[in-house]
Parts: C-alpha cells; structure tokens; sequence
C-alpha cells in the first residue's frame, strides 16, 4: 500500500522514503537502511535516497561510505546546500574528529 500511496497523495517524497522514515521513527535501524537502499536502486536519478545513505553512513561513522554516498548524490543533482552540510561532518570522520557516541545522541 505504501509504495503506491504517494502517487495519489500529492506527497513530493518517494514511497520508499517514507517507508524508510517510519522504519527510523520504530527505531528499525537495520530496516531504514534496507528501504533506503532498495530506494537508490529503484529509483536511480534521485538524490534524496543518496544523501540518506550519506547521513546513516556519518551516523555510523563509515566515512568511506559517506563519502561514495555523497558523490553519488551530488551526481544525481542534490541541492548544494545539502552536499556543503555533509562535506564537513565526512571530512572530521576522516580527520577521526567525530565519535559514534557523538552522533548517536
């Protein structure tokens, strides 16, 4: 039901987003990020899905992964706002500045 909703709602965001969003507010970590995964695949010229990614990899501390993430999403046109937010949270992972206590709270 979730994925076609959107459709008919005249919500902007992608069914599997939110889909992904409700698995974060259930604290299902390991669902959110299966639904933002299947969501770069199913939907490959979003960005939105990619700077998800990024976030969860930040959270993680995964700064490689982040960092994949972010140049994905900057391929796929995300907004430079959003990009020049993330740059600095990946670049103090690479620096080591940035513990995962830090970021889960």
């Amino acid at each position: 039901y979730m994925l076609h909703a959107g459709e008919n709602s005249g919500d902007p965001r992608l069914p599997l987003i939110v889909i992904a969003d409700l698995a974060l507010e259930l604290r299902n970590t390991d669902r959110y990020g299966q639904f933002l995964i299947r969501a770069t695949e199913e939907h490959p010229e979003a960005s939105e899905p990619w700077l998800r990614v990024c976030d969860m990899s930040v959270q993680m501390g995964n700064a490689p992964a982040a960092a994949q993430a972010l140049k994905e999403a900057e391929t796929r046109g995300a907004p430079e706002e959003r990009l020049n937010e993330l740059r600095p949270q990946i670049d103090e992972l690479n620096k080591g500045g940035i513990s995962t206590l830090d970021t889960v709270n």
